[in-house]
């Protein structure tokens, strides 16, 4: 237990590094009328999916605002929650090698970007820009990481009151969903291993400026060693106001994406999740 407790009480100099102290959070950056907020976190299975649909599809059925729900993760989880499993025939990726071939040709680019856009079925005012698993081999394009926010703007998405972004693990992706959202929720387990993903995934949103809304722990226990991860993770935030933390630490709720998928299929809404839903909803201000 104290080697674990030592890998994750990290000193507060040490955990913001010396080439990050030059930033203060400014006013939350509003994109082109639009919000956009990544869900993010360089650890796979930590919930990134499940936070990522269960907000679009509350926010959908509590505003008739219009809502882009983002997948750019390679497993096409978000894509499989609203749709089959099988390959779309345009996903976000035939966007980036458009992009990567000219990112000039604005028109091939914002073609690109509203073919992969499909409505979920069952919403009015939700929408799905579809991934794919030929996304693994993205870094291969070479893209840099304002190239998401570019693509954004180039499509014109203004219609959109909240685009959602699912940014999966890939690195080089998860670096442009941080560049192009205004605003970050950080979803993480109760483990050893989701510890230095988590904290490398705080340490990127401070140098590309977004604003953390909330980090969000999953299927939280009652042991002492989640008790004690709660609370170094609660002193973290304590020493770090300027990286914002609206909605702090918030209380965990259960990750299961096969009982997210069943429940909006059946047009209903996980009630262990709704709290920390509904608080995130609020704080958007929509």
């Amino acid at each position: 237990m104290r080697f674990c407790f030592n890998l994750l009480h990290y000193k507060h100099r040490d955990f913001l590094r010396a080439d990050d102290l030059d930033y203060v959070s400014g006013p939350l950056g509003i994109s082109g009328g639009k919000m956009i907020l990544s869900v993010s976190n360089h650890k796979g299975g930590v919930g990134k999916t499940t936070v990522s649909t269960l907000l679009a599809a509350y926010t959908a059925r509590h505003t008739d605002k219009k809502i882009l729900l983002i997948d750019a993760d390679h497993n096409r989880g978000s894509s499989s929650i609203f749709f089959s499993n099988r390959e779309p025939e345009y996903s976000i990726f035939d966007a980036f090698q458009c992009y990567a071939e000219d990112p000039y040709d604005t028109v091939s680019v914002s073609g690109a970007m509203k073919k992969a856009v499909v409505k979920a079925e069952g919403y009015d005012n939700l929408f799905v820009l579809q991934s794919s698993r030929k996304l693994a081999q993205i870094t291969a394009l070479g893209l840099e990481a304002e190239t998401l926010k570019d693509m954004i703007e180039i499509a014109h998405f203004d219609r959109y009151s909240l685009v959602i972004i699912d940014s999966g693990t890939v690195p080089c992706v998860v670096s442009m969903c941080i560049t192009a959202c205004d605003r970050l929720i950080i979803p993480m387990m109760m483990s050893q291993q989701c510890i230095g993903p988590t904290r490398n995934t705080i340490n990127l949103a401070r140098r590309k400026h977004a604003e953390i809304l909330a980090l969000l722990p999953l299927t939280v226990g009652k042991s002492k060693w989640d008790r004690l991860i709660l609370e170094n993770w609660a002193e973290i935030i304590r020493d770090s106001p300027e990286l914002g933390w609206e909605l702090g630490l918030m209380e965990g709720i259960p990750q299961s994406r096969t009982v997210v998928k069943a429940d909006l299929i059946n047009g209903s809404f996980p009630a262990v999740a709704l709290p920390a839903i509904e608080k995130i909803f609020s704080a958007l201000s929509l």
